[in-house]
């Protein structure tokens, strides 16, 4: 198989990652307006949890901690429940 072929395809699934997660950190911000607006309630954390992880780079991990959001995997959650005794799914 050609190499330029393998590098597109690679490239293209970096790419759809990055819109796959853009897409989910636009929804959380957008939910979290909704809900602050609808129960006049501030948002203290926002949390994006992903089964499979994140195929982000550094950079665009940053612009989302900007938005005051923090990326989870599930082994992380996890071991949040264990050390706190609390379940809250995965």
């Amino acid at each position: 198989m050609n190499t330029y072929f393998v590098d597109r395809e690679e490239e293209i699934s970096t790419l759809l990652g990055f819109i796959k997660a853009r897409a989910n950190v636009l929804q959380l911000i957008k939910n979290a307006e909704l809900f602050a607006k609808d129960y006049g309630k501030r948002i203290k954390e926002k949390v994006l949890i992903s089964y499979f992880g994140y195929e982000l780079t550094n950079k665009e991990k940053e612009k989302i901690k900007e938005q005051g959001i923090k990326l989870l995997t599930s082994k992380e959650l996890r071991e949040i429940q264990k050390k706190t005794g609390v379940k809250l799914g995965f």
